[in-house]
């Protein structure tokens, strides 16, 4: 019986990178920035984790570190510690070495992953990429076959929030808290942990943050603050500076990706650091043109690229993605888009609203504190009202009838004179609904027992609610237009 294959590896590379740290503490960010959980020996990992934990390693500090650690033994013992060194033929080869470690551990995934498939395949199991129609895609589809076919559903990194592969943009106003927030995205995925803002994390790996507003020492500040003591995740690779991607950016991002196969995520942040300088055409080719690398980038490698972008200062928009900079070319690129904002003058540090080709619509209501970003429970909308307001609200639903604003400053313990300004101003505003005799109520309040319809016939086609007063001539009839945001709410069923 034939042995079985030994996965790629090189014993030989891994003792030289690692001796190479030992005898010149300098290499170690070289080969850092090639290998972290590459080593193919476990021995190998120990002893590599405990170099960059110490920053500038010898023999003797390195026992040291792992005998506190109980790992000493694991690693080898202290006598294949001072082998290294002599195994390490020259110790400036040491990202060469590393190099070759990387490729054999890239080797070994892909091996391990057709396995997968391999396994899948012969146990009858799905594997979701292979279409089921008679031809390759890429000759086309009849109708009949395009609905007959069967598409996995939308991988995600974060489950409903960000695609697996695909371009998003995350626009936001000047020191809102945007770099927080991609900087705590990354960290989580490179840290395999399992929610983002309570939403489940599907695929962790390594990520690529462009830090380009930063620098070195504001990094480390912010890194630290982040991590809240934990330790940091060998995989998140950071950067403060990049050419712009039609001046060697791109083929230098696409050279990296090559380098680091096993990539989830690149952030760029902010966009405008590595966009193609204008050329004063039309300004929706421009803005179309100047996303279209990293779309293509996400596409061809099946990753997620995330592109961070400012705000403008237009005021009173219907549609929330109209404050997005620039054109609708940077935005119609984009698989996925996301708006970070205020809180408005509610409990609210923050409200995210997202939407995508293969995204529902989100929207979420945030809290900031100790530099974190989490999520608050409930509808965004009731977090963005002030106090008083969300008083008001509460108070109306509450009620079976309407209310003047004596009663609603009576119940909810405020100012009658603040209320009784406040509540026309709401009115106004469309959050509540004015009655005769300066009452008011929440808009299209079902009432908690519904009459029939007063012609004494049934009407499956319309529904009935009952009016402000409660009695049966207030009884008014509403189009299924008129109902449709409380059917959205899950109040009524049309």
């Amino acid at each position: 019986m034939s042995k079985p294959a030994v996965p790629p590896h090189s014993l030989e590379a891994e003792q030289s990178g690692l001796g190479a740290c030992l005898i010149t503490p300098d290499v170690i960010s070289q080969v850092a920035e090639i290998v972290a959980e590459d080593f193919y020996r476990d021995s190998h990992r120990l002893i590599f984790k405990a170099i960059l934990e110490l920053e500038n390693a010898d023999p003797v500090t390195l026992i040291e570190h792992l005998k506190s650690q109980g790992e000493l033994e694991s690693a080898g013992g202290a006598n294949y510690i001072h082998t290294l060194l002599n195994l390490c033929p020259v110790a400036s080869n040491a990202a060469q070495y590393a190099e070759i470690v990387k490729e054999n551990s890239v080797r070994r995934t892909v091996i391990q992953e057709a396995k997968k498939k391999i396994q899948l395949a012969e146990e009858g199991g799905e594997l979701p990429e292979l279409h089921r129609v008679g031809h390759a895609p890429e000759t086309g589809y009849t109708l009949a076959e395009l609905v007959a076919a069967d598409f996995p559903e939308p991988e995600w990194l974060v489950e409903g929030l960000l695609p697996e592969v695909g371009l998003t943009v995350l626009a936001g106003s000047p020191k809102i808290g945007k770099s927080w927030f991609v900087f705590d995205l990354a960290a989580d995925l490179a840290g395999s942990r399992a929610t983002f803002l309570d939403c489940r994390i599907r695929t962790s790996g390594r990520v690529l943050y462009l830090a380009l507003e930063d620098n070195w020492r504001r990094l480390k500040s912010r890194g630290l603050k982040l991590l809240q003591g934990n330790s940091a995740p060998n995989n998140l690779h950071l950067e403060i500076g990049w050419p712009r991607l039609d001046d060697g950016g791109d083929e230098k991002l696409r050279s990296w990706l090559k380098k680091h196969p096993d990539t989830r995520l690149v952030i760029v942040d902010v966009f405008v650091r590595i966009r193609q300088r204008s050329k004063g055409g039309n300004i929706y080719d421009e803005d179309y043109s100047a996303m279209g690398p990293l779309k293509t980038l996400a596409d061809e490698f099946g990753i997620a690229a995330l592109a961070v972008h400012h705000t403008n200062q237009r005021q009173g928009l219907d549609n929330w993605m109209e404050l997005i900079s620039g054109s609708n070319g940077l935005t119609g690129t984009a698989d996925a888009v996301m708006l970070l904002s205020k809180g408005g003058e509610g409990r609210a540090d923050g409200r995210l609203r997202c939407t995508g080709r293969d995204l529902a619509e989100v929207d979420l209501a945030l809290a900031f504190d100790n530099f974190l970003w989490t999520r608050l429970d409930g509808s965004a909308e009731d977090h963005m009202r002030s106090v008083p307001r969300q008083k008001i609200i509460e108070c109306l639903r509450k009620s079976t009838e309407a209310l003047g604003p004596k009663v609603v400053a009576k119940k909810t313990g405020q100012d009658y004179e603040a209320v009784k300004k406040l509540m026309p101003k709401m009115a106004e505003q469309g959050e509540i609904k004015k009655q005769d005799y300066g009452k008011y109520r929440v808009p299209f309040t079902p009432s908690p027992s519904a009459p029939s319809d007063p012609s004494g016939e049934d009407n499956e086609d319309s529904i009935v609610l009952r009016g402000s007063g409660g009695s049966r001539e207030s009884v008014q009839p509403f189009s299924e237009d008129d109902l449709a945001p409380l059917e959205r709410e899950g109040a009524i069923q049309i």
